[in-house]
C-alpha cells in the first residue's frame, strides 16, 4: 500500500510541476487548461470527514470546482483524513479509493516522462523481485540448513544413545572383572599358601636326600682312597729310567745344534743357520737371562771358555732345557701340568685352593695320585690333547729363547720375534718334540705316585763352587746321568772346584703308600762341570 501511494504522489507532482510550467509558459497567450491534472485535483470537494484545510490531494482542494470542469471528473474521491487513513490503512475499501484516484485522474503526461515512470517502476519491480528471489533462496538455504541439523541432532542423540550404552556395558564388565579378580586372588591366595607347603616339604626332602648323599659320597671317596693304598707303586728303577730318556733325548738337541753350528763357524753373530748354540754363542755369558739359567749355577769362568768351547754352551743349553721342564711340567702348584683337558685345567685352578698344605699332606697325595691317574686314562682316548700339549710348549721355549736371549744380541738387522718364532722353532722341531715327549711322560709318571717327585738344582754360589767327595747332591761323572758328554779324562765323581751346573737332582719325597712326605731321597744327582782352572 506504501508503494502505491508514493506512486501516486510522485504522478501528481509530476503533473503539478508540468502544469506550472506550461502555465508559466503559455500565461500571456492563454488561460489556464480546465483539463489539466492540477486544475482537476485542486477542484476536487472536500468530503465530510475530511477537516477543515484538509483535501485528498493536497491543501489546493479546498478551492471550488468549476461547472466546466465537472463533467471530466468520471468517480467521486472521498478525502480521508491522515488519521483516518491511519486507521483504515491496508483495508479494501482504501486501496479501491485509492486506485480510483489515479485511474479516475485524467493525468496529461508527456510521454517521455511516462518512459521515465515506466523505467523507473520495471527497475523497482525487478529490484523486488531480485529481493524476493534472495529472500527465497535464503529461506531454502535455511531451510536445508534446519533440516541438516536437524539431521545432526538427530544422529548425535543416536550416538549418545550409544556410548552410553557402552560405557554401561563397560562398567558393568569392570564391576564383573573385579570382583572376579577378587575372586581368583583369594583362590589363588589359598592354592599357593597350600603349594608353598608342598615345597617346604619338598625342600626337607631334597636336604635329607643331599645329606644322604654327601655321605655315600664321603664314603665312597674313603673307598677310593683305600683302593689307592692297594694301588702298587712305581719302582724307582722305572722313575730314574724315565729321568735319564730325557738327558738322552737332551743330547741329541744340544749335539745336533752345536754341529750345524760348526758349520757356520764362530763369530758372536747369527747367521742363515739357526740353533741354540748360536743364540747361545752371540750373546755374553752375564746377558743370560735368569729363566734361561740362573747365575748362581756357574762360575765367572765359564766366561773365558764360552766361546772357544762349544761344549761349555752345551751343557748351558742343557741346563736351560731342564730349567725350562722344571718350571712347566714339574712346578708342585700345578701337579697336572702333563695333562691337557678342560677338566684337568679346572681341577688344577683350584688345587691349591683346597689343599692349603700340598706337599706334607696325605690325605693331598692320595687324592692327588688317584685325581691324576683318572684323567690320564681319560686323556688316553683323546690324541689331539697330547699334540695340543706338545705345541703350546714349544712355543713357550721359542718365547723363551727370544725374550731371554735373543733380544741382548746385537744383530744387524736386529731380531724380531716372529723371525725366531719362525726359524729357531722350525730347526728345533725334530730334536726338541722328542725331549718335551720324554718329560711330558716323566711327569705323567710321577703325578700318579702318592710321593712327590721334585727337580731341584743346587747354588753353586752357597757351595762356594766346590764339590765335596761324596757329595749327597752333585756329581762330576756324566755317564750316570745317561749325559753323552766328557769334559776331560777325569770325568769320575771327584772332589774339586765345579764352575758349572747342567743338569738338576731328582728327589722323592715320601715313600709308595705317601706316608713320611717330609723325607726325601735322591734318585739321580746333579751333574756339575769342574776345571782345574777355578780357584776358589
Amino acid at each position: 500500500m506504501e508503494f502505491l501511494f508514493q506512486l501516486a504522489a510522485g504522478f501528481a507532482n509530476g503533473t503539478q510541476t508540468e502544469a506550472h510550467q506550461n502555465h508559466t509558459t503559455n500565461s500571456s497567450d492563454h488561460p489556464p487548461a480546465a483539463d489539466t491534472a492540477s486544475t482537476m485535483l485542486d477542484n476536487v470537494q472536500p468530503s465530510s470527514h475530511s477537516g477543515p484545510g484538509h483535501t485528498a490531494m493536497g491543501p489546493q482542494a479546498s478551492s471550488a470546482v468549476t461547472p466546466s470542469d465537472t463533467s471530466s471528473i468520471k468517480h467521486e474521491i472521498k478525502p480521508v483524513c491522515p488519521q483516518e487513513a491511519n486507521k483504515t490503512l491496508g483495508s479494501p475499501h482504501d486501496t479501491q479509493l485509492v486506485s480510483a484516484a489515479i485511474l479516475a485522474a485524467p493525468l496529461n503526461v508527456p510521454e517521455h516522462k511516462s518512459d521515465m515512470y515506466e523505467e523507473r517502476l520495471q527497475e523497482m519491480t525487478g529490484r523486488y523481485r531480485a529481493k524476493v528471489q534472495e529472500l527465497s533462496k535464503a529461506k531454502a538455504k535455511l531451510d536445508e540448513y534446519a533440516a541438516q541439523r536437524e539431521e545432526l541432532e538427530t544422529e548425535l542423540a543416536k550416538e549418545s544413545s550409544l556410548i552410553e550404552g557402552i560405557i554401561e556395558e563397560a562398567n558393568t564388565k569392570l564391576h564383573e572383572a573385579r570382583r572376579a579378580y577378587a575372586a581368583l586372588k583369594k583362590n589363588s591366595d589359598t592354592e599357593l599358601a597350600k603349594k608353598n607347603n608342598v615345597i617346604h616339604d619338598l625342600k626337607k626332602d631334597a636336604k635329607a636326600k643331599m645329606d644322604e648323599k654327601d655321605g655315600l659320597i664321603a664314603k665312597l671317596q674313603q673307598e677310593a682312597l683305600a683302593h689307592v693304598d692297594r694301588h702298587q707303586p712305581a719302582f724307582d728303577s722305572t722313575i730314574v729310567s724315565a729321568f735319564d730318556k730325557v738327558n738322552l733325548k737332551i743330547n741329541a738337541l744340544v749335539r745336533r745344534n752345536a754341529a750345524a753350528s760348526s758349520n757356520v763357524g764362530v763369530g758372536g753373530e747369527v747367521t742363515e743357520v739357526i740353533t741354540l748354540d748360536k743364540f747361545a754363542e752371540a750373546v755374553l755369558l752375564n746377558h743370560w737371562g735368569r729363566l734361561a739359567v740362573k747365575s748362581e749355577w756357574h762360575h765367572r769362568h765359564v766366561a773365558k771358555a764360552w766361546r772357544s768351547d762349544p761344549r761349555v754352551r752345551a751343557l748351558m743349553l742343557r741346563a736351560m732345557v731342564w730349567n725350562f721342564l722344571a718350571r712347566e711340567l714339574f712346578d708342585f702348584k700345578k701337579p697336572f701340568a702333563a695333562l691337557n683337558s678342560t677338566a684337568t685345567k679346572d681341577i688344577g685352578r683350584h688345587y691349591m685352593e683346597v689343599f692349603l698344605d700340598p706337599i706334607t699332606s696325605d690325605e693331598n697325595a692320595k687324592w692327588r695320585a688317584l685325581t691324576a691317574k683318572i684323567l690320564t686314562e681319560f686323556e688316553a682316548g683323546y690324541p689331539e690333547l697330547r699334540k695340543a700339549l706338545l705345541e703350546r710348549l714349544q712355543d713357550r721355549f721359542v718365547d723363551l729363547i727370544y725374550n731371554e736371549i735373543a733380544i741382548r744380541i746385537d744383530a744387524r738387522p736386529p731380531l724380531t720375534r716372529d723371525f725366531v718364532h719362525q726359524h729357531v722353532k722350525a730347526g728345533m722341531a725334530r730334536d726338541l718334540e722328542p725331549v718335551l715327549q720324554a718329560a711330558i711322560e716323566l711327569a705323567t709318571l710321577t703325578s700318579k705316585e702318592r710321593a712327590w717327585y721334585q727337580l731341584y738344582f743346587p747354588n753353586l754360589r752357597n757351595e762356594k763352587y766346590h764339590k765335596g767327595a761324596e757329595h749327597p747332591f752333585m756329581t762330576t761323572d756324566p755317564t750316570s746321568l745317561a749325559i753323552n758328554v766328557r769334559m776331560a779324562d777325569y770325568d769320575d765323581d771327584e772332589e774339586g772346584s765345579v764352575c758349572l751346573l747342567a743338569s738338576p737332582v731328582l728327589l722323592k719325597w715320601g715313600n709308595g703308600a705317601g706316608e713320611g712326605l717330609n723325607q726325601y731321597m735322591v734318585l739321580r744327582k746333579a751333574f756339575v762341570w769342574r776345571s782345574e782352572e777355578v780357584q776358589v
